[in-house]
């Protein structure tokens, strides 16, 4: 474990709590329930701005987090990743940075909330049909609706009238809070090898340099709650933040009339792992 003074330490803790306020505090996580639907415009104008990321779940103290996975392919020794070594099961997921339109009784725009979602890795080919139908999707509106509970849920994405859902009727492409984003810290954590075998040890991961504090937050961690649906990690409320929309997962109909393409979640196993930015389209 590396050594420092006290007041190093206090710099840390002073710069990783200036993190979660400028940040963190900005962007929460998407959620639907059984029934719900929502209207979103994805950050996402092409197959580079998803992430494909294999996390271990893993808790420290009281808190769950989400730790990104060392082995590259799934036929790399075990020994690679001491969690996997260990036992812990990988979960591979594609994260979408996206807007939610908060609408009242009128339809008219009355918030936009800046979120993240995580859906099963099978929605990589199926984001990437989108992109490829409509091209840069920040241009887009679809409606996601959900239907179905656990493994047997069904996520529908609609493709939106442009011109009843434009911005000039209030449906902004309001992006920037999104600027200077990482999803490290706020939706998993990266660790050497050296990290995880001592928290396999201690039960906590060594405090990060200085130089690290603006990549994890230790006070801000995330949790998968759930196994095969769209994953929520727990939040800390240390400051205001704005409305929170509810989610989990997808399925699509992305076709301006009236076909569609779907992809129901029935009792999906992530059991490869692979690191954030990458792209297996044969699994």
């Amino acid at each position: 474990m590396s050594r420092y003074s006290y007041e190093t330490y206090a710099d840390m803790k002073k710069d990783s709590a200036q993190t979660n306020t400028k940040t963190l505090s900005k962007v929460g996580y998407f959620k639907l329930s059984d029934g719900e639907e929502a209207l979103v415009r994805f950050n996402c104008a092409s197959l580079s701005d998803f992430e494909i990321v294999s996390t271990h779940t893993v808790k420290v103290k009281d808190k769950f987090r989400n730790v990104s996975c060392l082995r590259t392919k799934a036929y790399e020794p075990i020994d690679n990743c001491p969690l996997c070594k260990e036992g812990n099961q990988a979960k591979t997921r594609v994260y979408i940075k996206l807007i939610k339109y908060v609408v009242d009784e009128y339809g008219k725009v009355t918030q936009i909330v800046p979120l993240v979602a995580n859906f099963p890795k099978k929605y990589a080919d199926t984001i990437g049909n989108l992109i490829q139908e409509y091209g840069d999707l920040r241009d887009q509106v679809f409606k996601i609706k959900r239907v179905g509970a656990e493994l047997n849920t069904t996520y529908t994405f609609m493709y939106m009238n442009p011109i009843k859902y434009s911005e000039a009727n209030g449906f902004a492409k309001d992006f920037t809070d999104f600027e200077g984003f990482d999803l490290v810290p706020h939706s998993f954590i990266e660790r050497s090898k050296e990290d995880i075998n001592e928290f396999l040890i201690t039960g906590e991961f060594p405090l990060p340099m200085k130089k690290e504090t603006k990549e994890e937050v230790p006070t801000h961690p995330g949790v998968q709650q759930e196994e095969e649906e769209l994953i929520v990690p727990f939040k800390e409320t240390t400051t205001s933040e704005p409305m929170r929309a509810s989610s989990q997962g997808a399925t699509l109909q992305n076709t301006p009339t009236s076909s569609s393409v779907q992809v129901n979640v029935n009792g999906e196993s992530t059991t490869t792992s692979r690191p954030r930015r990458t792209y297996d389209w044969s699994n």
